[in-house]
């Protein structure tokens, strides 16, 4: 989160312009504010990003096409360290 945070500062996007590390970084936090919010407190730049992400119209017409009403709270068993619990 601190990385994230830092890299934000005075840009709108990871990079600089809006990229697959968004779409990356995004679906590893998309559901984490949730599991734990306390990990966002005061890290504004991260979450108007995530905000920004979401937005994004790829980003929303793939997650209007969820099987779930809230698919960030699905998690299934993958490689990632953040599935693992």
């Amino acid at each position: 989160m601190d990385k994230i945070e830092a890299r934000l500062e005075g840009r709108q996007w990871l990079l600089g312009e809006f990229s697959i590390a968004d779409l990356e970084s995004f679906a590893w936090l998309a559901g984490m504010p949730t599991l734990v919010p306390a990990a966002f407190a005061g890290r504004p730049r991260t979450s108007a990003w995530l905000d920004r992400v979401r937005a994004q119209p790829a980003v929303a017409r793939a997650l209007s096409q969820a099987r779930s009403a809230d698919p960030a709270a699905s998690w299934s068993v993958g490689p990632e360290i953040n599935r693992w619990g």
